[in-house]
């Protein structure tokens, strides 16, 4: 098993998507059909990191996964502001999503959304459906083997997050409460724990 690392997600090539300051009205009226998706990720993570995380979402949608990336379905909210519509429309995305995944970088820091929507989602108790599912997901800048994460302050009372190449040679993502205790992320997504 293996983190995700920074390096390997930009090597893949970028492919281009309008920032959201690009977005045009018909672009906005096409994506508000969205309006009533599902998704298994809701994908905190630092605009910053953007790049990283087109490859990223492009990767764990190959293994089968629906993933919430705001500038890209939501393109009309504006990340610099905290506003109470955004805060709006993260939240009903957050409710509509079956985990939250927090992308942990050196650019994490810089985020005014991430800790809020990290809180959001933990304290989020509606018909329980996603009662528990919050994981981080550590972005390493080098090739890192290992399977232990120890999540700085309150980033360590979560599980996270690996990948590694199934029997098929496929890939897919581990949930870890520590290097000896894992589940895949589909069973996590079913309740099973770590």
């Amino acid at each position: 098993m293996a983190f995700f690392n920074r390096e390997e997600l930009k090597s893949k090539g970028t492919r281009k998507f309008a920032s959201y300051n690009e977005v045009t009205a018909s672009l906005i009226l096409e994506d508000s059909n969205k309006a009533h998706e599902t998704f298994d990720i809701f994908l905190s993570h630092p605009y910053l990191d953007k790049d990283e995380v087109l490859n990223l979402k492009d990767e764990i949608e190959a293994m089968g996964y629906t993933l919430y990336v705001d500038w890209i379905v939501d393109k009309e909210l504006n990340r610099k502001n905290v506003t109470k519509r955004n805060a709006d429309i993260l939240r009903d995305r957050m409710v509509k999503s079956s985990s939250l995944i927090y992308i942990v970088t050196e650019n994490s820091s810089e985020s005014r959304w991430m800790p809020w929507e990290l809180g959001f989602y933990d304290g989020y108790d509606g018909k329980g459906t996603n009662s528990g599912k919050v994981a981080i997901m550590p972005i390493k800048d080098k090739p890192d083997s290992s399977d232990s994460y120890n999540g700085t302050e309150y980033l360590g009372l979560y599980p996270y997050i690996v990948k590694a190449k199934m029997k098929d040679n496929g890939m897919a993502l581990w949930v870890h409460r520590d290097a000896e205790n894992y589940v895949t992320f589909k069973s996590w997504l079913q309740g099973e724990k770590p």
